[in-house]
C-alpha cells in the first residue's frame, strides 16, 4: 500500500519543503538502489524517542485506573498491560526523518553533514506523498510536537499541554501511534517530519528475530526536487555531484545541484 492518512498524523501542507542531510555515500545508494531506509525506532541514539511524555502518562494511567475499576478484576492489570505494549511497540515503528525548513539550515549541516562532503535533497510533502505511491507497506506522514517531557500533569506548561491535546483529540481511545509523534522540547531545532512504517509482527520479546530496519522502494524521480551542497565545500566535490546526477537514471541534472547559499559573499 502506498502513503495513507491515519488520524493521529496530521503532515504539514503539501507545499513545505522538506530536507534529508547526508554524506555523498548515502546519497549514491538512494539513486542507485531507489530506496529510502527505515529504521526502529527503539534503536535511535535518542532513548526517550518514541516514548511517552511524563504528563501524558499521567492521564493515561488515570484513564486506565478507572478502566480498571470497571472491569473489578485483579487478574488485569491495565497499567502494567498498557506501559508493557507501549515499550514493545517502539520495536513495530520505523522512521525516516526529515527537517521541515524554507531554506538549508547550517544547524542541520552541522548536526548531520559529514564534515563540508555533504549534501541535503531537498523535497516536498506532495512529493513524499507522490513517491509512496507504488510501495507495498503503508506509510504515515507526520509532524513532530515538541513537548515538555519531564513535569507532571499539574506542572506542565500551556504550550505542551496545547499539543498533547491536539493529538490525543485526534482519536476517541489511547492510540500507540500517539506516542511516535512527540519528541522532547529540547530537540524542537530539528522541525522535523517523519514518514513512519508500522509492522507489528516485530513486537515480539525474541530480539534476535526483529527487524532493524526497512529500506522502501520508492519512485527517486517523484521525491527529489534538487540536491544542495555543504557550505565551505571545495568545488571538485560539488561537480563530483553533478557528474554522478548526469550519469544517473534521475530526471535531474547538474544544474538542479545547487551550492549553499551559506556560501554567498555579504553586501557591504
Amino acid at each position: 500500500m502506498p502513503y495513507s492518512d491515519h488520524p493521529v498524523f496530521d503532515p504539514p501542507n503539501d507545499s513545505q519543503l522538506v530536507w534529508r542531510y547526508m554524506d555523498f555515500p548515502k546519497l549514491m545508494w538512494i539513486i542507485q538502489k531507489e530506496k529510502l531506509h527505515f529504521h526502529r525506532a527503539d534503536d535511535f541514539s535518542d532513548p526517550f524517542e518514541g516514548t511517552t511524555p511524563k504528563a501524558l502518562k499521567q492521564l493515561r494511567d488515570k484513564s486506565l485506573r478507572e478502566a480498571q475499576s470497571e472491569i473489578d478484576s485483579e487478574e488485569v492489570d491495565l497499567l502494567k498491560q498498557w506501559s508493557k505494549g507501549v515499550k514493545n511497540f517502539r520495536k513495530s515503528m520505523f522512521l525516516n526523518c526529515w527537517h521541515a525548513n524554507d531554506t538549508e539550515s547550517a544547524a542541520m549541516w552541522d548536526l548531520y553533514g559529514n564534515e563540508d562532503k555533504s549534501i541535503a535533497i531537498v523535497s516536498t510533502i506532495e512529493r513524499m506523498k507522490d513517491a509512496f505511491k507504488e510501495t507495498e507497506e503503508t506509510v504515515y506522514i507526520g509532524d513532530l510536537f515538541y513537548v515538555d517531557f519531564y513535569s507532571d500533569l499539574h506542572d506542565i506548561d500551556r504550550e505542551s499541554e496545547a499539543k498533547i491535546a491536539r493529538v490525543i483529540n485526534r482519536t476517541e481511545n489511547p492510540n500507540a501511534f500517539q506516542q511516535i509523534l512527540f519528541k522532547r522540547q529540547e530537540f524542537s531545532h530539528e522541525h522535523e517530519v517523519r514518514a513512519v512504517i508500522s509492522d507489528m509482527s516485530n513486537m515480539g520479546d525474541e530480539e534476535e528475530n526483529s527487524k532493524l530496519y526497512f529500506n522502501i522502494s520508492i519512485d527517486i524521480n517523484k521525491l527529489i526536487e534538487g540536491i544542495y551542497i555543504a557550505p565551505d565545500t571545495p568545488s571538485w566535490f560539488s561537480q563530483v555531484v553533478g557528474n554522478a546526477v548526469n550519469e544517473s537514471d534521475l530526471d535531474l541534472t547538474a544544474n538542479d545541484v545547487h551550492p549553499s547559499r551559506l556560501d554567498e559573499d555579504p553586501w557591504y
